[in-house]
């Protein structure tokens, strides 16, 4: 906490915020990947399981 209050002095805070936005934006754009992936791997497990199998 102390660094932090140390860096906000020295005008760093300003550059840790932004650096925070682009992280926080790059994480919402992986996990919106993985979700689609989920929900298409979740869309072909129930197309299978529709799908008769023919032995």
């Amino acid at each position: 906490m102390v660094q932090i209050k140390a860096q906000k002095n020295l005008g760093t805070g300003a550059l840790l915020d932004e650096m925070d936005a682009e992280l926080t934006l790059i994480l919402d754009r992986q996990i919106a990947q993985l979700e689609k992936q989920i929900e298409q791997t979740i869309a072909n497990i129930n197309a299978l399981q529709e799908t008769p199998f023919i032995l």
